[in-house]
């Protein structure tokens, strides 16, 4: 069983999202890299499914009727946790997980423990672009310091 905390890059990036959606330092969002038998059984054990998925959210705030204003998590303690599996990310890109592929499961976890989701098309669509959105900022971030 392989459970790992982030990487010094995925503390950044959650601190980046932090500060670029407004949700206070002193918020936590909890990252754990976890291997495949450890997924598949929070897969099995927290959305009924068989198999693997390369991250699952946990949030720890109410999201159930639709994303949260982040602003407004101001006195939270914690946001949630996010579990990623990068064994399940190399198997699917059939090579090492690369640092861009990590990000955009933080990301993604990250929009879920807001309380976006991709259940209908028109959910999906407002995630996708709200994530899209979040990795250009990041990107630019790190690439384009003036």
């Amino acid at each position: 069983m392989m459970l790992t905390k982030p990487t010094p890059q995925v503390t950044d990036l959650v601190n980046f999202l932090k500060g670029e959606l407004g949700i206070a330092e002193a918020t936590a969002v909890d990252v754990t890299f976890v291997d495949e038998e450890v997924m598949a059984e929070l897969h099995m054990r927290y959305m009924g499914l068989p198999g693997l998925t390369d991250v699952l959210s946990f949030p720890a705030t109410d999201v159930a009727h639709g994303p949260v204003d982040p602003q407004g998590l101001h006195d939270e303690p914690m946001l949630g946790d996010i579990v990623i599996c990068p064994d399940f990310i190399a198997s699917n890109t059939h090579s090492e997980p690369t640092q861009m592929s990590i990000d955009a499961c933080v990301i993604h976890g990250l929009s879920h423990l807001l309380g976006y989701d991709h259940q209908t098309a028109a959910d999906a669509k407002i995630m996708f672009e709200k994530e899209e959105a979040l990795m250009l900022s990041w990107q630019k971030s790190k690439y384009c310091k003036l």
